[in-house]
């Protein structure tokens, strides 16, 4: 159990390892419970890919809070792991992300222009860009606007054309009924 001292409270911090160290960024123990379900699988799947890590470690459990650290610290500022921690949590984004990487979860301006005209020009096929974790806020929100001007544009263009035919077809009912009066008084003289 911790106490209110200080050195024993940031030993307790120290001695916690893998999904564990989230409890220091505020989460609770059954958010790290269904965080490590999971993501179990991928590291699952670390430890396959590197099996000779950690093997000086007697302790089976150490040597799996060993890998899970290994694992988080690969993971970058827009993986599944990053994007589904407690975004309340600034303590722990702070002290593994700078500012740098923030601008990349969210996005530049620069993000969101060049997501605009994608969804403006490729238009519906870039709906599933959007499932892609590695693509920034900014430029899904570019992407959506992107595909709803082109979608308001495309009405707009449509009523102009409804329009346009309307006074075409008015014009030529005047024509004929022009002609027909017209025939109507050479008729009657």
């Amino acid at each position: 159990r911790r106490t209110n001292d200080s050195s024993s409270s940031s030993s307790a911090t120290t001695r916690r390892m893998g999904f564990d160290r989230l409890r220091s960024s505020g989460l609770s123990r059954a958010q790290i419970r269904v965080i490590r379900t999971y993501f179990s699988r991928h590291v699952d799947r670390h430890a396959q890919q590197h099996p000779n890590d950690h093997l000086d470690e007697p302790d089976l459990i150490r040597r799996r809070l060993l890998m899970e650290d290994d694992w988080m610290s690969l993971q970058g500022p827009t993986s599944d792991f990053r994007m589904n921690l407690n975004q309340a949590s600034s303590r722990f984004t702070a002290t593994t992300t700078t500012a740098a990487t923030t601008s990349t979860i969210i996005g530049t301006d620069r993000d969101f222009i060049w997501g605009f005209c994608l969804g403006f020009f490729i238009g519906f096929i870039m709906l599933l860009w959007i499932w892609i974790p590695t693509v920034s806020h900014k430029q899904k929100i570019g992407i959506l606007t992107g595909i709803s001007f082109s979608l308001t544009m495309n009405v707009f263009q449509q009523q102009d054309d409804d329009n346009e035919n309307n006074s075409n077809m008015n014009e030529n009912i005047l024509d004929e009924y022009g002609f027909i009066e017209q025939d109507y008084l050479v008729g009657m003289e």
